[in-house]
C-alpha cells in the first residue's frame, strides 16, 4: 500500500501556493510600476531641458556670428537663424520672443513637449545684443511654431 501511495503522488503546485506567488508578484508590481514611470518622466523632462538649452546656446552663437556682418536682425534672418540652430532638437515645440522685449534686450522662451508634474517644461533665455552692436527688428517679437516634417520655422 505504501508503494502505491508513492507511485500515485502527483507533482505540482497547490492552489494556495499559486495564490501566494501571484500576490507577491502583484505587490512587487504595485511598487515597481509607479517608480519606473517616475524615472521615465524625469528622463523625458531632463532630455527636453537639455535640448532647449542646446537650442538657446546655438541661438547665442548664431547671434554672435550674425553680428559680425550686420547690425540689424530682420525677421527673415531671425527665422533663418532658428532653422539653422534647430539641428536634431526633437523636444522643442515652439519659441516665443516675449512681448516686452526690446530691440537690443529680448527674452526667448523655448517650449518643449515634456511636462513636469503637469507643467510644460520651458527654458527662458535672455539675450542682450547691445554688447554685440546688434538690434532685432520689432516684427521678430512674436511666437514661432515648431517645424513639421521638413518645413522650417514659421
Amino acid at each position: 500500500m505504501i508503494a502505491n501511495l508513492k507511485k500515485n503522488k502527483k507533482k505540482g503546485f497547490t492552489l494556495v501556493e499559486l495564490i501566494v506567488v501571484i500576490a507577491i508578484i502583484a505587490i512587487i508590481a504595485a511598487v515597481a510600476v509607479p517608480t519606473t514611470i517616475s524615472y521615465v518622466n524625469k528622463a523625458k523632462v531632463s532630455t527636453a531641458q537639455n535640448e532647449a538649452n542646446e537650442l538657446a546656446n546655438a541661438l547665442n552663437t548664431a547671434f554672435t556670428e550674425y553680428s559680425l556682418n550686420s547690425t540689424n536682425l530682420t525677421k527673415a534672418d531671425f527665422i533663418g537663424i532658428l532653422n539653422g540652430a534647430m539641428g536634431t532638437v526633437n523636444a522643442v515645440t515652439g519659441i516665443e520672443v516675449e512681448s516686452g522685449s526690446t530691440a537690443t534686450a529680448f527674452t526667448i522662451i523655448v517650449r518643449t513637449n515634456a511636462t513636469d508634474d503637469g507643467t510644460a517644461v520651458t527654458v527662458e533665455k535672455t539675450y542682450n545684443l547691445s554688447n554685440l552692436g546688434l538690434s532685432i527688428a520689432s516684427d521678430c517679437i512674436t511666437t514661432y511654431t515648431a517645424p513639421s516634417g521638413d518645413t522650417g520655422w514659421a
